[in-house]
């Protein structure tokens, strides 16, 4: 029985660790940055939704894509006409309270991760 106790104290334990609440979220809802130089310069928003698609909007209009989540990491793919984007780009995200990062792992696209890798806002 104490065997019992011990292990349901430690499945707690772990469940409640920082970066096990952190593997939990995902991100949803609309978030916000601005990039304030080149070509990309001007607000962006990043809505996610929870059909496993996403959208992101700028200067030069929005596009859709298909976002898949692994642990902490996020791939997005399949992104509607129009972009320059030729695969997907993999991604370790990181949600903490209203703030959302992006590291890069692996992309196939130039462009993407000027967009992607900066600090991300929670709107509203």
């Amino acid at each position: 029985m104490k065997r019992v106790a011990v292990a349901v104290a430690a499945v707690a334990a772990l469940a409640l660790a920082p970066g096990a609440v952190n593997a939990a979220k995902v991100p949803s809802g609309k978030y916000k940055t601005r990039i304030t130089s080149g070509f990309l310069k001007g607000n962006w928003t990043f809505d996610f939704f929870k059909t496993g698609r996403y959208k992101i909007t700028g200067p030069y209009g929005h596009l859709f894509g298909h976002v898949a989540y692994k642990g902490t990491t996020v791939t997005f793919s399949k992104e509607s006409e129009g972009t320059i984007c030729p695969g997907p780009g993999t991604y370790r995200y990181r949600l903490t309270g209203r703030k959302l990062t992006f590291t890069l792992i692996k992309e196939s696209c130039k462009v993407r991760p000027k967009v992607h890798v900066r600090t991300w806002t929670k709107a509203g």
